[in-house]
């Protein structure tokens, strides 16, 4: 399925906050901000403030229906960290529906390419990061600070990748 989407940058604080509140909704808040022991919107719009960040959201431009967020943070150069949010009831098509924000990132912030820093522990990423075009650049030992409340010093190793323009196309090709 061919979902046309309206991605927009969140520009006011009621729409950064709205992926916020989409996360909490499904009881996302300790993957998505996986740094934090017990995440809260105050983490969220420090993580997302525009000083830093360019967030944007997404909507069915059909039924506008909120699809979720993608927020570029930090931006070094040409080149930005990437981040998504997919609701549940679009996560079936979210290859496509972040190849499709994907493309509209790198026209929009003129990006010699994208990359990405995942906690190791998050297998179920790393499909969605090959299917999209991505490559393992490498690991950082420890990179991660995972807190949990019998383990506050925990950390995991990090996995960077990268995605280059030429390899993400919104139809897919």
């Amino acid at each position: 399925m061919s979902r046309d989407l309206r991605i927009e940058v969140a520009e006011t604080p009621e729409l950064r906050r709205l992926p916020w509140a989409a996360i909490q909704a499904e009881g996302l808040e300790r993957l998505m901000l996986w740094h934090r022991l017990r995440p809260t919107v105050l983490d969220w719009l420090d993580n997302v403030n525009p000083m830093h960040c360019v967030l944007f959201n997404a909507w069915d431009a059909a039924a506008g229906e909120y699809v979720g967020a993608t927020w570029v943070s930090p931006i070094l150069g040409r080149a930005g960290c990437v981040h998504f949010f997919i609701c549940r009831p679009f996560r079936a098509e979210a290859v496509e529906l972040a190849r499709t924000a994907l493309a509209s990132i790198f026209e929009r912030l003129n990006l010699a390419c994208i990359w990405g820093f995942t906690p190791a522990p998050y297998r179920h990423v790393f499909g969605m990061l090959r299917a999209l075009g991505f490559e393992v650049l490498g690991r950082l030992p420890a990179a991660c600070h995972m807190p949990t409340d019998t383990r506050p010093g925990r950390y995991a190793d990090g996995v960077f990748t990268k995605l280059m323009p030429e390899r993400v196309a919104p139809d897919g090709r």
